[in-house]
């Protein structure tokens, strides 16, 4: 009677080993290999909560850091992620003996567009020039926003 017990014990463990941690052992009785059986499930439980969590952070953490180096608005990388990213891109440009470029450009009149149309259609706008932008570049190539306020 104690050998069916173990051996489900067993390919429980097995199972959970493969990271199967959906399975749950049945628990019969009081006796020695019920009380483990039920110790097993109850942290194996444990264990998938933890493992949801740590996902759970990550994807947050994940958001975070996109938060934190992107716009908002136009969801572009900020001038607080270039300053660290062209340290790196110039470091690796020195490694590999090779070039490296930065273009700039400028929003002719945009304070206009802000002035006659609102902050609504500067958004709009700056969301729309970035997407262009961004659709015509390189995978490879950084797009960055840097803003100027001009009064």
């Amino acid at each position: 009677m104690i050998i069916k017990p173990i051996t489900r014990l067993i390919k429980h463990i097995q199972k959970f080993s493969y990271k199967d941690l959906s399975s749950k052992l049945e628990v019969e009785g009081t006796n020695e290999i019920s009380q483990l059986a039920a110790s097993f499930n109850e942290m194996s439980l444990k264990l998938k909560k933890t493992l949801i969590s740590k996902e759970n952070i990550k994807t947050i953490n994940k958001e975070l850091t996109e938060e934190n180096i992107k716009d908002w608005l136009t969801k572009i990388y900020n001038k607080k992620y270039l300053s660290k990213y062209l340290m790196y891109a110039e470091e690796l440009a020195k490694i590999n003996n090779s070039e490296l470029s930065v273009i700039m450009c400028d929003i002719d009149f945009f304070k206009v567009v802000n002035d006659e149309y609102g902050h609504p259609m500067e958004d709009v706008v700056l969301q729309e020039v970035a997407s262009i932008i961004e659709k015509n570049i390189r995978t490879e190539d950084l797009l960055d926003g840097m803003e100027e306020k001009n009064s």
